[in-house]
């Protein structure tokens, strides 16, 4: 099944394609889905299937959104091949006349296996850069590609030493670090060439950070000892920043590339669910009480849940 899923979705996708196969209460999910750093600007690549026929069903798209919303942006899009397998008796595919679309008698039971399905093999992936990307930034590092450090202001790029120095990170010289992989081609087009206020870098520039105070060498043994905890995280420690929104940052076997505002987004909502899990939230009494009509099954349930409600502000009387 995977050759052929290769022959339509493309021959890089099953080198950044992650199985999945889950089965509840007597629904099948199978098939594959990619990588986070493997993904797309719109949805067209989601193929999925319901007993072997093909549909376009909100429920099944929504739930592929909602499985990748932490690892994705809002405008990118994974790839995915997926195949539902249940009994026909609970699921109705008269529902469009093409028959795209279908109706599910659960549609949570559906919904929580494939959110479910796919965050579970994510986790179990851990961190992979899509190999489309890699072979694509080596070759632009490759001697003769366009070398970053002759882009002056007709393009508004700065020179690789630039942007590193940019960055923040002064510590860090890229021309003088034994780590440096391959030759950028610097002769002829190095910082001199660049002026500032035109995206460039200029000698006057780096003064500052050529001033900065020395450190002892028990505050540079400190500094190695953290650098060396923050290696062995998930996400590494911080090297550089790109354009004002990507942090680069390295582990001890990998380059780790985080988008700084979905990170922001991220952190606000831990931060809410941790808020929220160690107090109620607060709320005021209203002047006037809302007082509204329920049938009396819907006034039981929400009575049973007023505990609930309460901690997210909302009292019921």
């Amino acid at each position: 099944r995977l050759r052929r899923v290769a022959q339509v979705m493309g021959a890089d996708f099953p080198e950044n394609a992650i199985a999945i196969d889950a089965v509840r209460d007597g629904v099948h999910l199978a098939g594959h889905v990619s990588i986070p750093s493997f993904s797309r600007a719109n949805a067209l690549q989601q193929y999925a299937y319901v007993n072997g026929r093909p549909v376009r069903d909100k429920l099944i798209a929504g739930a592929i959104r909602g499985a990748f919303a932490d690892v994705l942006p809002r405008d990118r899009h994974a790839v995915t091949v997926l195949f539902l397998t249940l009994d026909p008796a609970i699921v109705d595919v008269n529902v469009h006349p093409a028959k795209a679309d279908v109706r599910f008698r659960d549609p949570g039971l559906v919904r929580g296996l494939i959110v479910g399905a796919i965050r579970e093999a994510l986790a179990n992936a851990g961190i992979r850069a899509a190999t489309s990307g890699a072979a694509g930034m080596m070759a632009a590092f490759r001697p003769g590609a366009a070398s970053y450090a002759h882009a002056g202001p007709a393009n508004g790029h700065r020179s690789y030493e630039a942007a590193y120095r940019a960055s923040g990170f002064a510590g860090f010289d890229p021309a003088r670090s034994p780590q440096r992989p391959l030759d950028m081609g610097l002769e002829g087009g190095g910082l001199e060439d660049t002026e500032p206020g035109n995206g460039g870098f200029g000698e006057n520039d780096q003064v500052a950070f050529d001033a900065g105070p020395l450190h002892s060498a028990d505050a540079r043994a400190g500094q190695t000892e953290a650098t060396e905890t923050l290696l062995g995280m998930a996400l590494g420690a911080a090297r550089a920043q790109v354009h004002q929104n990507y942090i680069v940052a390295q582990t001890r076997d990998s380059l780790v590339i985080v988008d700084q505002h979905a990170a922001h987004e991220r952190l606000v909502y831990e931060a809410l669910k941790n808020a929220l899990h160690a107090r109620a939230v607060s709320s005021q009494m209203l002047l006037l009480p809302e007082i509204v009509d329920l049938p009396e099954e819907d006034a039981e349930r929400l009575a049973f849940h007023s505990e609930t409600l309460a901690r997210f502000g909302l009292g019921i009387e």
